[in-house]
């Protein structure tokens, strides 16, 4: 092998190990480090209502892992602290992602008030029509929780 070869090898072995960390690091700073952090902060901050981002459905229809994660952090904030939920999630081919969130959360025990934001399928649209209904509702202190 020549030295050009050996170089374009590393350079390869390199930005291929980049690539992986960057596609596992957000799994990981997620789920070890940031969710934590958010969830213990919400016990310490005052607001009316935290917005539940959806993470998918499966094609049966069910929570994807990360969707019944984010309900079940919230559901146990919510029975710590009061807060409400305003489940966000639009239509998608499996179903309306919100209503899903919102059925889950009833099962494992929530008792706050029905929030659904159902028109949203991007972060983009959860943000703006989550705003709008907020607005509706005049809620003066909100928390993204998920």
């Amino acid at each position: 092998m020549t030295k050009r070869t050996i170089t374009r090898i590393s350079i390869a072995v390199v930005f291929v190990s980049l690539l992986i960390t960057y596609t596992l690091a957000p799994f990981n700073v997620n789920g070890i480090i940031a969710r934590p952090l958010l969830a213990e902060r919400l016990l310490t901050t005052k607001a009316d209502i935290a917005i539940v981002l959806g993470g998918g459905l499966r094609l049966n229809g069910s929570l994807s892992d990360l969707s019944a994660e984010r309900v079940e952090e919230a559901v146990r904030i919510h029975k710590q602290t009061g807060i409400d939920l305003l489940f966000s999630g639009g239509e998608t081919p499996s179903g309306v992602e919100a209503q899903a969130m919102d059925a889950y959360a009833k099962q494992l025990g929530y008792s706050g008030l029905e929030h659904i934001e159902a028109s949203s399928h991007s972060t983009f649209e959860n943000a703006f029509f989550s705003d709008k209904l907020l607005d509706q509702n005049r809620f003066a202190d909100t928390t993204v929780l998920l």
